[in-house]
């Protein structure tokens, strides 16, 4: 269902329930999963939203339940949001009806509880968040104690749900009308298993309209005894399999999370994960982008994975001899997908008194060793 007000929810449902409800004993029983989303924006007409198109990352999940490229930078609520409950229960008494259901793909900010309470009835269904938001995570800066922040019930019982099993998330640390965001700190919380079957996250960052209250927030900076984290850990659960940051820094989450399991994870390079790559034991996808300092880490993170257990790498940036010659005598024998994407623009990074190594050059016997 692609819905944008209550109306067309209402008429959505309708059409449903007429299709479902043909022969003797209806057809319930066969939907396995259901998707309710806010239109996209218009490629003709949203040229930014087009240009920002990317291929999802590879993961071990339903075709159906992966988020559309573009999703992620849905904005304000939508008049649904703000409408009343009765559209909500009666969507929720659909949901009701599917004994089979396996999947719910929710593309809104805000989760109604009714809704979150027939998902939870239905008990193996698994819940995809591709708007994820919780509103007491960003509170004003007056009146507030930064070493606390009061998640309301609402947003704790979707944050610990034990279907919640993706997350599509936008992340930023003020936003345009000078409130403080912790939506990030909540995140690594409930990655480190708060949702105790959190499978797969897709963070990327965002930017608030230029305000004079924003400008006055940048000035006063973050609260230095902010949280790093909200809700507490399982330490018996929490084991994310996929992780992707989108311009968003990703250290926080390679000492917090679990990562006994993740198998695939794409970022942009920080050196904290070559020290935690020992734990790394599952991963096989890995997509990283780097700066003209990067290598010799990156070297380090793959000698210390095990040997060959790559079977998909994707380089971007400033990408030396080395580098390559690193990957292939550790993973050359597991890969089955590789990508280079040699970037030699300057990152800002560049000193003159201690240059970069030089980009690799294709030369024969390195072609020879990829084939």
């Amino acid at each position: 269902m692609t819905v944008a007000t209550a109306d067309e929810l209402m008429r959505a449902l309708e059409r449903c329930t007429d299709m479902l409800d043909r022969g003797d004993r209806g057809r319930y029983c066969y939907v396995q999963r259901l998707k309710v989303v806010r239109p996209e924006p218009d490629e003709e007409d949203n040229g930014e939203w087009a240009r920002r198109r990317v291929g999802l990352w590879r993961l071990d999940m339903p075709r159906f339940c992966r988020p559309p490229p573009g999703l992620e930078y849905s904005g304000h609520p939508s008049k649904l949001e703000s409408t009343t409950d009765e559209p909500w229960l009666a969507l929720a008494r659909l949901i009701g009806r599917l004994p089979a259901l396996k999947d719910l793909v929710w593309g809104f900010r805000n989760m109604p509880q009714p809704v979150l309470a027939a998902v939870h009835a239905a008990g193996a269904c698994r819940l995809h968040m591709h708007a994820f938001w919780l509103d007491s995570v960003v509170v004003s800066r007056s009146g507030h104690d930064p070493q606390v922040v009061e998640v309301d019930t609402d947003d704790y019982a979707l944050a610990t749900s034990p279907a919640l099993s993706s997350i599509v998330a936008r992340v930023r640390i003020l936003e345009s009308d000078g409130r403080l965001n912790y939506t990030s700190e909540a995140l690594m919380g409930i990655a480190a298993g708060a949702a105790p079957n959190l499978q797969h996250v897709w963070l990327s960052s965002s930017s608030p309209s230029d305000t004079i209250p924003l400008r006055r927030a940048i000035l006063l900076g973050r609260p230095p005894d902010a949280p790093n984290s909200l809700f507490s850990p399982n330490a018996q659960a929490g084991s994310p399999r996929s992780l992707c940051f989108r311009n968003v820094g990703s250290g926080g989450w390679a000492t917090r999370v679990d990562l006994s399991k993740l198998s695939h994870l794409k970022l942009r390079w920080d050196p904290v994960w070559a020290d935690v790559a020992a734990r790394l034991v599952s991963l096989r996808d890995l997509t990283l982008s780097l700066d003209s300092y990067s290598s010799p880490a990156v070297s380090q993170l793959l000698t210390a994975l095990n040997p060959n257990s790559l079977q998909s790498l994707s380089l971007s940036g400033h990408i030396d001899e080395a580098l390559l010659n690193t990957l292939l005598d550790q993973h050359g024998q597991s890969l089955r997908r590789l990508s280079v994407l040699e970037d030699t623009a300057d990152d800002g990074y560049e000193s003159e008194d201690n240059p970069p190594p030089p980009p690799f050059v294709l030369t024969p016997a390195l072609v020879a060793r990829l084939a």
